[in-house]
């Protein structure tokens, strides 16, 4: 088997110029609002109850993007901004595996 090497993961500062793609601000405040919208995610939507499995992780992904392509039609850019936050957080919290009901026991301890 062939094992990939990745290269030194950035410390905090560095991820915040790369979220922000080279402003530190700006990469800093996308991580603010994307973890305020996974605490009110998590409230609102606990998983895996709200989204079991697989299956139930990409429906509630494509809810989202279906959200966001209602936005881009009615041309509203701060709510289809808004609208991608969300599917930024969802991609997150299944990528966590949150929709997993083993993970969904750590989170909550």
């Amino acid at each position: 088997m062939s094992t990939t090497t990745f290269p030194r993961i950035p410390g905090h500062r560095r991820c915040c110029e790369i979220l922000g793609n080279g402003d530190f601000r700006a990469g800093k405040e996308l991580i603010q609002q994307l973890a305020h919208r996974l605490e009110h995610a998590r409230a609102k939507h606990p998983w895996p109850a709200h989204a079991p499995g697989n299956h139930g992780a990409l429906a509630a992904l494509l809810g989202e993007m279906g959200e966001v392509v209602d936005e881009m039609n009615k041309g509203d850019d701060a709510r289809r901004r808004d609208e991608l936050l969300d599917v930024l957080a969802v991609a997150w919290r299944w990528v966590n595996d949150e929709h997993e009901s083993r993970r969904k026991k750590r989170l909550n301890s």
